[in-house]
């Protein structure tokens, strides 16, 4: 999950702290403006603040599908995949299409399964087919499986839900570079990668889509900006050898579906008696 900038947080924590502690005890109101809350405070980079707030929420309503959900989220931000998976199955077990579920479970498999993740992200494009995090997150389990065709595919719909997703953007752009579109990835992150807000990661992802297009000199002078002539180098050289070994896997599966074509096309051949 992206995190955002802290300082929009600060005046909604505030009203939530003077409200609970303007009301008799026992008696603070929980609804759908403490799981605002809760949400707010995931967007602005405090999981503990809505770990805290989901748990007071799950205390009067143990199946609150939503409230699970979001606790989930509290975790996986703290690093707690363990605690996270039980919220985000328990939220399946009283909501099967819970789409928050599904995109739960499969961030917690991208490093330990990927091909896991990719199940996960798919169902929950299924059960929430109007969800763009669903779509980006899917993108970036097939990136990470090696299918670039299906996850250029996946961020495009993404955008189609949301075009001002810029993470789904970046996303495109990067996996078009190493997929062997370089010319194309660059027209898209260069306005991104030249903008008054450029992140460093964007500026790295522009930077990867020249490396592997040949410009390497335009490359480096970004990647300088933000790290040693030495690790820019070293970027460079893993971003054209990620390209490399993804171009020689289609190349190795192009012989290898060309092939089956031929054999189809003969037939099997006849037993002799």
């Amino acid at each position: 999950m992206t995190r955002r900038n802290l300082t929009y947080l600060a005046p909604l924590t505030a009203v939530f702290l003077v409200s609970c502690v303007s009301q008799p005890q026992g008696q603070m109101t929980i609804g759908p403006a403490m799981l605002n809350v809760a949400r707010t405070a995931l967007e602005g980079g405090s999981p503990q603040m809505a770990l805290n707030v989901t748990s007071a929420i799950l205390k009067s309503d143990p199946h609150d599908v939503e409230a699970l959900i979001d606790r989930g989220d509290a975790y996986y931000e703290m690093g707690d995949c363990r605690e996270a998976l039980l919220d985000y199955h328990r939220a399946l077990t009283y909501s099967k299409s819970a789409a928050g579920g599904q995109i739960g479970i499969g961030r917690c498999s991208m490093t330990r399964n990927p091909q896991e993740a990719v199940s996960a992200f798919v169902q929950a494009t299924k059960d929430n087919p109007r969800d763009p995090v669903a779509f980006n997150d899917l993108g970036v389990a097939e990136d990470e499986v090696g299918n670039i065709q299906r996850a250029n595919a996946a961020f495009k719909q993404a955008l189609m839900i949301k075009p001002s997703m810029k993470a789904a953007e970046v996303n495109l752009g990067f996996s078009l570079a190493i997929g062997g579109r370089p010319a194309r990835a660059q027209r898209i992150l260069a306005p991104l990668a030249e903008a008054p807000d450029a992140t460093v990661k964007i500026r790295e992802d522009y930077a990867a889509a020249l490396a592997i297009g040949g410009k390497t000199a335009q490359a480096r002078n970004i990647l300088e900006t933000s790290m040693t002539p030495g690790q820019a180098d070293t970027m460079i050289v893993q971003f054209q050898s990620m390209a490399s070994s993804i171009d020689a896997s289609h190349a190795e599966a192009s012989v290898a579906a060309s092939a089956d074509a031929v054999e189809s096309a003969q037939g099997t051949p006849e037993k002799k008696n």
